[in-house]
């Protein structure tokens, strides 16, 4: 279903996560071909309904996604698994990559307002900020798992919301 537009006013609508990342995955085809980097969406049918605006969920995996392109290395194959877990009380978006990890003393900085993970990189450092924000707005979390010379994974949760 698509989000109601009234002039002035977001309307939140029930948004369906997997189709919205089919669309965002597709949108990134060619980038992240470039970048040497699969995106693979996983069990992601299964994830229900969600009460927030297709753009805020739209940016959450944009960003996500967008942050693994930008870590991945053109040389080596790497991937991008983007999957759905859901319980009775929450929703659980996992992107894990394999593209090397953040180094520990940057993990803790990750997700602020501002913070580049090389200096002098053509980014302002907002992306991951405000998924956080659009995340936390809706009562959810984010949390970032890291292995240096492995891979990332971002843990996005939401309350479940029984919509159908």
């Amino acid at each position: 279903k698509r989000q109601a537009q009234i002039p002035g006013r977001t309307v939140i609508a029930p948004v369906d996560i997997y189709q919205v990342a089919k669309r965002i995955v597709r949108v990134f085809g060619q980038s992240s071909k470039r970048a040497g980097l699969k995106l693979v969406l996983k069990d992601m049918p299964f994830v229900p309904f969600m009460s927030m605006t297709a753009r805020e969920l739209e940016q959450i995996f944009f960003t996500l996604i967008q942050n693994a392109v930008d870590a991945a290395d053109p040389d080596l194959k790497q991937k991008l698994v983007i999957s759905g877990h859901c319980s009775e009380k929450q929703v659980e978006l996992r992107f894990a990559d394999t593209c090397g990890g953040i180094e520990p003393a940057k993990l803790q900085n990750v997700l602020e307002p501002f913070f580049v993970s090389e200096p002098g990189a053509r980014k302002t450092g907002f992306g991951l900020a405000i998924a956080k924000q659009i995340v936390k707005s809706h009562g959810g979390d984010i949390v970032v798992e890291s292995e240096p010379g492995l891979g990332t994974t971002f843990h996005v949760t939401l309350p479940a919301q029984r919509i159908y």
